[in-house]
């Protein structure tokens, strides 16, 4: 009795859905909420909000209240409140009824220059760690209805570039052009957990598990990966190279790994690049397969994943349109 042939297993990749907006001003940062059902745009220095349904983009309302552009923008699914940060120093956080009502429910000052990076606790939701062309590494508490500033680190070499949250919530990791550092939330405050210096400059890192994340230099087509060893601390494992060189990029869009479709998403250039992460055989390293580059034809690309890995918005500066792709089975 002959053995039945394996169904060959289904590539998958973001393929467009036509759902196109025209937009001549520069959209920065990007967020869904929780069931995809709302789009937000940071636009210049506004928020927007978007209607997605059925798989097309409606403008609903607009909100002007920072005075330079918009750095990050993230939704809370915990009170369904939106947080945007911005080069000019501040953050704001927005309520779940903006449609309604345009008054903000908070603004942050602390930070003495422009926001790059924003990181939540992906769990409770109840820590902001921030960073800033000021140096500086802020850790916000939430206390009943508003966020405090419980502690400032001072980098003293650059500003910080990217900050990654562990899934669980109880490390993250920050990147200024001289070092990274691992923090850890032990007796309910983070603490330094150790510094690494790096001789590469770049703009993203990005946490895969406990175990493991990678950093990716500019100027270059690949990323080190470090692992956690055995006196727990991360080390840097052999670099993944790719075929050609890469050139200067652009700060504004973060790596992103989703887990629930075990994908990473790196911008280098003018491309996205998407990878596969999966265990290897030996089940103590993670795998990097190339699984889909989408190219533009400039290097100012800006974009964000849904939640749930099903939806990548982009825009870029030569089409200047905000742009939605799926996750489908591969044309």
């Amino acid at each position: 009795m002959s053995k039945q042939k394996k169904p060959n297993s289904q590539i998958y990749n973001f393929e467009p859905i036509g759902s196109q907006i025209k937009k001549d001003s520069k959209c920065h940062a990007f967020a869904f909420n929780n069931d995809n059902t709302l789009i937000f745009a940071g636009v210049k220095n506004s928020l927007e909000i978007y209607q997605f349904h059925h798989d097309s983009l409606k403008n609903l309302s607009q909100f002007t209240k920072h005075k330079e552009i918009i750095s990050t923008l993230n939704y809370i699914k915990r009170c369904q409140s939106i947080i945007t940060t911005s080069f000019d120093n501040s953050i704001i956080i927005w309520p779940k009824y903006l449609l309604s009502n345009q008054k903000f429910i908070q603004k942050l000052s602390q930070h003495q220059n422009g926001i790059m990076c924003l990181a939540i606790t992906p769990l409770l939701e109840d820590w902001l760690i921030t960073g800033s062309h000021d140096e500086t590494i802020k850790f916000w508490n939430q206390k009943k209805s508003s966020w405090v500033c419980q502690r400032s680190i001072e980098c003293n070499d650059s500003p910080i570039w990217s900050i990654s949250m562990l899934e669980s919530g109880v490390k993250c990791i920050s990147l200024s052009s001289n070092y990274i550092m691992v923090f850890k939330f032990e007796n309910s405050k983070w603490i330094v957990n150790q510094q690494i210096e790096h001789s590469t400059f770049g703009f993203r890192l990005c946490f895969i598990n406990n175990e493991t994340f990678i950093f990716q230099p500019e100027y270059q087509n690949f990323f080190y990966i470090y692992n956690l060893n055995k006196n727990g601390n991360y080390v840097t494992q052999t670099p993944i190279p790719s075929d050609d060189d890469a050139d200067p990029d652009d700060e504004l869009f973060p790596a992103i790994y989703n887990k629930n479709k075990s994908i990473l998403l790196l911008k280098n250039m003018n491309d996205i690049q998407i990878f596969k992460v999966k265990r290897s055989q030996n089940k103590k390293a993670m795998k990097f397969n190339k699984n889909q580059v989408i190219s533009f034809k400039d290097t100012s690309v800006y974009g964000a994943l849904s939640d749930d890995g099903e939806y990548l918005i982009t825009w870029d500066v030569y089409s200047k349109q905000i742009e939605v792709r799926k996750w489908m089975k591969k044309k």
